[in-house]
């Protein structure tokens, strides 16, 4: 999930005293400014693995014969 950069209360559960957190480093709260990423990635990952199948696919016809 998500976090945001603003500091915020949470509890201990080790004593269960109330604490305050803050995230620091660059956390997105919405997917939108990386969606063109994420799609690309994706669609890289799936034309792999469909090329993986036909070339596995074609060597495994070739070893049989």
């Amino acid at each position: 999930t998500s976090s945001i950069g603003k500091e915020q209360f949470t509890v201990n559960l080790k004593n269960f005293t109330q604490e305050k957190i803050s995230i620091t480093g660059k956390h997105d709260p919405c997917i939108v400014p990386r969606v063109l990423v994420v799609a690309e990635a994706m669609m890289a990952i799936t034309l792999l693995d469909h090329l993986l199948l036909v070339e596995g696919f074609e060597k495994w016809k070739e070893r049989r014969n």
